[in-house]
């Protein structure tokens, strides 16, 4: 082949390379410069408004999209419980979808404890290892979950129960059912209740940590901030009674510790308080003084006299 007919033959592969080159080029790019019939830009993306799974207390959230892939997680400020604020779960909640060191399949653990290592395993092996650690532990087998609501709850307690023995273990606790029953008497739906926080002017809190894991963090810390400077002529103030110095004590105007077991003891004290008070002063006479009388005489054995000694 002499030099002339090289050029040609490298001139003609590389216009075949661009023009095919073009062509995918083409084929790719046009979605993005040409917005297709729906309206949807795929440049700025659609935003689509959604519910936060990452914890318990579902704030509402919206999720930009570009060309139908979760790129970044804001909050709804429409939301009535979040009110446009997330935390930072929220905020790394796509790298849950998207990380590249994310699990795509089961890991079974090989080898003895502390020199083991994780080995990609199908479901068909999981599942037997599971399968067969539920048998070894004869019903003394525990499953933890994030709550009897969850429906991968429900499917794993009906799983477990029906192989006998294994415990369920929640923190969704009988407790907060009565906040549920308490706020469906006064509204008919069975929610959980969520204080006006933010146009509280004094807040007594009795080792309940708002801030780090309670009902929505994120709720409480937008409120706490309404109550301190979203009202220009008031600034809430903020009590803390609990065992350790926790983000919530932190943050609150004062620390009250109080040992480990003797919070109630706390609290119906300050009960016995504020019924004298209501009684002295002649408050709210939509309770009647016969009821205000037995409150009294029950809350007595806890007056700050005798609970004082004991905390």
């Amino acid at each position: 082949m002499d030099r002339r007919s090289f050029l040609k033959l490298g001139a003609l592969s590389a216009t075949t390379g661009i023009v095919g080159a073009c062509g995918q080029v083409t084929q790719k790019v046009i979605p993005y410069v040409i917005p297709p019939d729906d309206g949807i830009n795929p440049v700025a993306g659609s935003w689509y408004a959604t519910t936060c799974g990452e914890c318990l207390a579902g704030c509402g959230v919206v999720v930009r999209t570009v060309n139908g892939r979760a790129k970044k997680i804001e909050g709804n400020p429409n939301h009535p419980i979040s009110g446009g604020k997330t935390c930072v779960k929220a905020q790394a909640a796509v790298q849950r979808v998207y990380h590249p060191e994310r699990l795509h399949q089961p890991m079974l653990r090989r080898g003895l404890k502390g020199s083991a290592k994780l080995e990609t395993v199908g479901w068909d092996i999981a599942m037997e290892a599971l399968a067969s650690k539920i048998k070894e532990a004869k019903g003394q087998a525990a499953f933890i979950n994030n709550g009897v609501n969850d429906l991968t709850a429900g499917v794993a307690r009906a799983v477990l129960e029906a192989s006998g023995g294994v415990t369920m273990a929640s923190d969704h606790d009988p407790g907060r059912e009565s906040h549920f029953k308490a706020l469906e008497g006064i509204s008919d739906v069975p929610a959980t209740p969520y204080p006006d926080f933010e146009n509280t002017d004094f807040s007594l809190i009795f080792g309940g940590d708002l801030f780090e894991a309670d009902r929505s963090p994120v709720f409480f810390a937008r409120a706490f901030g309404e109550s301190r400077r979203g009202r220009p002529s008031k600034r809430g103030r903020m009590v803390y009674l609990g065992s350790r110095l926790s983000s919530t004590a932190a943050v609150c105007d004062k620390w009250i510790p109080v040992p480990p077991g003797r919070l109630g003891l706390v609290a119906l004290s300050v009960a016995s308080v504020l019924v004298d008070g209501v009684i002295a002063r002649n408050l709210d006479p939509s309770i009647s003084r016969n009821t205000l009388g037995r409150w009294n005489q029950a809350l007595k054995p806890f007056s700050p006299e005798v609970v004082g000694p004991k905390v």
